[in-house]
């Protein structure tokens, strides 16, 4: 038996606990889930919830960890029907229709614009640079790291990976519109390609 198969057989036992929001083990369950889901490869992780349907959705994801790709593909292949469930490999694309806090910094999408970055040299390169209106040069570590999340949450961790080469951040200009930054809304039609697992 593979650690796939382990992982899919000691879900399929729990499954049911999971979908209990009023299960007093959960917490620790979802804990153990990680252990296991880490027996496969310690590069993957998850994220789990049930709708008001009843419905569970687990996504398997690599957080954006390319290398770890081909395992997250794996084991979401290797994954029974489970009656009830949506299992997913990688974070979907949820559009820019939120606000987030991440290192300290509210971010909202509405606010900040990109700009698509070429490079002559390589015809097949897409990079992007986000601009934020409260940018601040001394916290460039964690302004990138803010709009890496923001893009994956926009856009979805696969596209995210295979198809933004490189990720900058800087200050919005006063007008950004002349200097070809657009909102954030229009990039997954600028993206250069559909990719799909």
């Amino acid at each position: 038996m593979t650690a796939s198969d382990d992982f899919w057989q000691w879900f399929t036992a729990h499954e049911r606990q999971f979908k209990d929001r009023t299960d007093p083990g959960r917490e620790a369950l979802t804990d153990e889930l990680l252990e296991h889901l880490h027996q496969v490869s310690d590069q993957l992780w998850f994220e789990m919830g049930v709708l008001r349907d009843g419905t569970g959705h687990l996504i398997i994801t690599a957080e954006g960890n390319a290398e770890a790709f081909p395992d997250v593909v794996a084991l979401v292949d290797a994954a029974p029907r489970l009656e009830g469930w949506e299992i997913t490999a990688f974070k979907p694309p949820r559009g820019f229709g939120f606000v987030l806090n991440r290192s300290g910094i509210a971010v909202d999408p509405k606010q900040a614009r990109f700009a698509a970055l070429e490079d002559p040299d390589d015809p097949g390169f897409f990079g992007l640079e986000v601009a934020f209106p409260h940018y601040d040069a001394g916290r460039e570590d964690d302004f990138l790291d803010a709009a890496y999340t923001m893009l994956e949450v926009g856009i979805g961790e696969l596209a995210l990976a295979a198809q933004v080469h490189h990720l900058q951040v800087g200050a919005l200009p006063a007008d950004p519109e002349s200097e070809g930054y657009l909102p954030l809304e229009r990039l997954p039609d600028l993206l250069p390609g559909r990719v799909t697992h």
